[in-house]
């Protein structure tokens, strides 16, 4: 018996002790980190050697080298080779899912890409297990090239930030607003992004808040929650810049409230946290 060669004999371990092995690795994900390629950035996409549990918790996957796959060419077992789940060209400013998936038969894992955050109707026949291992997105040209990013860990960071959020808040109300990010959409993601805002000779105070929580105004006075995420620094004062991190909806939005009218508000994503990365 094998497990993903992981044990390379049915004796090593009996099957009582191996189940209580894999119990400790239940949302087990060591390595995997994706990058750039270094000799094709805009169409290559690598993934570091690593391993998971799939999505079912049943199956240990490894993968034993670092495995290069390409944006632009429909998929095809084994490394340099196409990565497109669909079969189909990249299409701009879209974002793609990153999946390593499992070979029923010998338990070999490969690499693939798809806009579905649950890849079973993309997958190859005879591969069944999945983990989604992070998600990137495509530029503004036709068709789409990767657009440049790091990652370590359940951490990715834009090489380039844009500018997300360049917003002046409506006059003579408060309500809250949403704006999106960019970071991967379709689930809740916790976002890196760095802010400024500006109000002129009025003291403003800002709270930023997910839509899990209650849509709260920030606080007026010093000790009642849920205070504020900001808060000018005197009355009248020119600007605030800061730095947060908020969990987005699955539509990448967050949810931002002033406690005065007519406030410019910028924001630029610097990354994003990824859950799924998190063992």
């Amino acid at each position: 018996m094998s497990y993903n060669g992981i044990f390379a004999h049915g004796n090593d371990l009996q099957a009582a002790e191996l189940n209580e092995v894999l119990k400790s690795l239940w949302n087990h994900i060591s390595g995997l980190e994706l990058s750039n390629n270094s000799v094709d950035a805009d169409h290559d996409l690598d993934v570091a050697p690593g391993a998971c549990m799939d999505s079912t918790r049943t199956y240990l996957m490894r993968l034993p080298t670092t495995m290069i796959k390409q944006l632009d060419i429909p998929w095809a077992v084994g490394s340099t080779l196409g990565g497109m789940l669909d079969g189909v060209a990249p299409v701009a400013n879209t974002w793609y899912n990153v999946f390593l998936f499992r070979r029923d038969t010998d338990g070999v894992v490969d690499v693939g890409f798809t806009v579905l955050l649950d890849p079973t109707a993309d997958l190859p026949s005879g591969y069944t297990a999945w983990r989604l291992i992070g998600s990137m997105k495509t530029d503004g040209t036709t068709p789409g090239n990767w657009l440049g990013f790091s990652n370590i860990g359940a951490d990715f960071r834009w090489k380039s930030p844009i500018l997300d959020i360049n917003v002046i808040t409506a006059p003579g109300v408060t309500p809250a607003s949403l704006h999106v990010l960019r970071v991967p959409i379709g689930r809740e993601i916790w976002s890196l992004t760095n802010y400024y805002n500006v109000k002129s000779a009025t003291f403003v105070r800002m709270y930023i808040s997910d839509s899990n929580v209650d849509d709260e105004p920030p606080s007026l006075t010093d000790n009642t929650p849920p205070l504020s995420t900001t808060i000018s620094p005197v009355s009248g004062g020119p600007f605030i810049l800061g730095k947060f991190s908020c969990l987005t909806n699955t539509s990448s939005e967050i949810r931002v409230r002033f406690s005065a009218t007519s406030v410019t508000f910028r924001g630029s994503c610097l990354g994003w946290i990824d859950p799924e990365r998190q063992g």
